[in-house]
């Protein structure tokens, strides 16, 4: 059992985003930003984003593009294909899961109680696919 107190007094003190960076560490992940690397482009997300990778598995945990609606989301998944990675976003939300579910994506709940997780990742076979896309942000 977890306390919400001590939660919510960790995202007042830290901010959500150094709070989620903090946990992606805890789990061995290392969190990159944007520019950083070359499939995730400066020109589409705000910096505040929470991406992190380890190993060939690039965990995409809270993102926001500055210009909604235009491909980000797309071409950073092409990207990470690219680059030979797999992408797993973590408890989309909003119009995001009917996307992943239309690309064929699978997903599936981890951990329990405050580490519980929903995540959601593409197939071996779709991301050597994916990788075959055109251009991208970083080419």
């Amino acid at each position: 059992m977890f306390d919400m107190d001590e939660v919510i007094r960790r995202l007042i003190i830290m901010g959500p985003s150094e709070a989620m960076k903090e946990d992606e560490r805890a789990m061995g992940f290392t969190p990159v930003s944007p520019g950083e690397v070359p499939w995730l482009a400066v020109a589409d997300w705000q910096p505040t984003g929470v991406i992190s990778i380890k190993g060939k598995i690039v965990r995409i945990v809270a993102i926001k593009a500055i210009v909604p609606r235009t491909g980000a989301f797309s071409r950073l998944i092409t990207g990470i294909a690219k680059a030979g990675l797999r992408p797993v976003v973590v408890e989309p939300m909003f119009d995001m899961p009917d996307i992943l579910r239309r690309w064929g994506w699978s997903h599936r709940i981890i951990g329990s109680g405050k580490d519980r997780q929903e995540v959601w990742q593409p197939s071996l076979t779709w991301c050597e696919q994916r990788a075959t896309y055109g251009q991208y942000a970083g080419e």
